[in-house]
């Protein structure tokens, strides 16, 4: 209903705007150039009203830990806040931090942390239960898993994977 409203009042208010011009051609510069200011100063309002969204989420923080690989920092959204944990390269829009908790309070409004790595330290895990915790761990690497039989008679034949 709003939206109808908005568009009416705009159609009307271009519809005045043109005849106001038709108008006011023949007279001073003055007035024609008031009539033809009028159009970018209602834009202008239009903005400071119904601003449009901010482009920096400020809800979710995005922390990199040691272990976050390349291919990870660039899939990064980019209308998030980044901090880097120590042992994190920093290049570009990424804050250094020395903790997670200096980052929150740096950051107060996060609601959301995005943890992206090898995870947080154990100083840094106790969180808390107002914050939601993304968590996209960095590739393994190393031993993985152990799958050997729990029993093996003497002389048979076994395998380790």
């Amino acid at each position: 209903m709003t939206d109808f409203r908005t568009l009416s009042a705009v159609a009307l208010g271009a519809l005045a705007l043109l005849s106001m011009w038709r108008s006011a051609r023949g007279s001073g510069s003055w007035r024609s150039a008031s009539v033809a200011l009028q159009l970018p100063l209602a834009a202008v309002l239009w903005l400071l009203l119904f601003p449009p969204e901010r482009a920096l989420r400020s809800d979710v923080l995005t922390v990199l830990t040691p272990g976050v690989t390349a291919a990870q920092r660039s899939g990064l959204r980019q209308d998030r806040r980044l901090v880097a944990l120590p042992g994190v390269a920093v290049s570009g829009d990424i804050e250094a931090v020395p903790d997670l908790a200096t980052a929150l309070r740096r950051h107060p409004l996060v609601r959301t942390l995005q943890v992206i790595g090898d995870g947080l330290p154990a100083r840094d895990r106790d969180l808390p239960d107002s914050l939601a915790l993304q968590f996209d761990p960095a590739p393994a690497h190393g031993l993985q898993r152990l799958h050997a039989p729990d029993e093996v008679m003497v002389g048979a034949q076994w395998r380790l994977s």
